[in-house]
């Protein structure tokens, strides 16, 4: 069946992404980001379980919340930050599935989804579906 919001996604690749999408992994630069624009912050210093006392609202079916409070106060004057997912790949590894949000100012934000095709020795994004959301 063919994805609507994803043409060309493979069900593998769709499965293996569901598994790995939230486990923690160390990222290997191969750029070092200019220290005036960005910092490469741990995802634990600011994600709180939801059932923990003064964990911040959050949707229904997240387990863990970003604490946004806790963020600005550390990083004051901040316009938000991007999130990477790990990156799924069907088992020949000519597919490539992640997300990448974009949170502005803690109170909106995109989430893109891309679907990537190897194509000789590139990846070439195939299809990319984009939400914005608004708190």
């Amino acid at each position: 069946m063919e994805n609507e919001f994803l043409p060309g996604l493979q069900q593998e690749t769709a499965e293996e992404f569901e598994t790995i999408r939230e486990i923690p992994q160390e990222l290997n630069l191969i750029f070092q980001p200019d220290e005036q624009s960005y910092i490469l912050i741990d995802r634990s210093e600011f994600y709180v379980d939801r059932s923990e006392e003064g964990a911040p609202d959050c949707y229904w079916m997240m387990m863990k919340c970003f604490d946004t409070i806790k963020f600005n106060s550390s990083y004051p004057g901040s316009s938000g930050y991007i999130q990477l997912s790990n990156i799924a790949f069907n088992p020949n590894h000519t597919q490539a599935l992640a997300t990448v949000e974009m949170h502005n100012e803690s109170t909106s934000g995109n989430i893109y989804v891309v679907l990537l095709n190897r194509q000789g020795n590139k990846w070439v994004i195939t299809s990319k579906y984009e939400l914005f959301w608004v708190v």
